[in-house]
């Protein structure tokens, strides 16, 4: 018995299995761990030392522990932008400490950094005739969190600040990478966010506390 199948029927297996394939492989993206925003001095922390308080909740309420490599990614950019400012992170004689409370929250619903493919349109992009098995793919990528900022000093409250972000974004992927560049363009919309909050604090800060004000 002879079996005739469409070549569009072909074309929508290959890429099937294709992706069964490829979404078993195991891709680590690594964070950025720096701060990538602008610089604005502030006067505030100029007689003490900053020590830093974070918790993060991902999605499903999942508390992340220190040792997560998305907490150690995130207090390293909060580290580093405070590095930026040229506050003091160390504590020595006669400084004040100032304590940096950061708590990030994932929407309900959504992460800190998702990623979804769009799979009505990749069927149909891998179903075009021969260049079908060589199209972009494409996905979604999504990040949606709240975010607060509470500087205080002893038992005084000196800024509070809370952002809310939800963006999204459709990407386009290579075949042979897509997993790896879905990832990578989820976590850098993230990171793209992360870097937002902390230079719209620091402004806040420098325009509470400027550094004129410094003694």
């Amino acid at each position: 018995m002879v079996f005739k199948v469409n070549r569009r029927v072909c074309s929508l297996i290959f890429f099937l299995v294709m992706g069964a394939l490829l979404s078993g492989c195991s891709v680590t993206i690594p964070y950025d761990q720096t701060y990538q925003g602008q610089i604005n001095p502030t006067g505030v922390m100029a007689d003490g030392y900053a020590s830093i308080d974070m918790t993060i909740r991902a999605g499903g309420g999942k508390v992340l522990g220190a040792d997560n490599g998305f907490f150690i990614a995130t207090e390293a950019a909060v580290n580093d932008a405070l590095n930026k400012h040229h506050i003091t992170l160390e504590a020595g004689d006669g400084l004040k400490e100032y304590r940096l409370k950061v708590a990030i929250t994932a929407l309900p619903d959504n992460d800190l950094w998702k990623t979804a493919p769009l799979t009505g349109k990749n069927i149909g992009m891998a179903m075009i005739p021969i260049a079908g098995a060589f199209n972009k793919r494409y996905y979604m990528v999504y990040s949606g969190f709240d975010i607060t900022f509470d500087l205080v000093q002893g038992e005084r409250q000196l800024c509070h600040e809370a952002y809310t972000y939800d963006t999204q974004a459709e990407v386009a992927v290579s075949q042979t990478k897509r997993t790896a560049e879905a990832l990578e363009a989820g976590i850098r919309m993230w990171e793209k966010n992360r870097n937002d909050a902390i230079e719209k604090f620091f402004t806040s800060l420098s325009s509470k506390y400027p550094l004129a004000a410094s003694r």
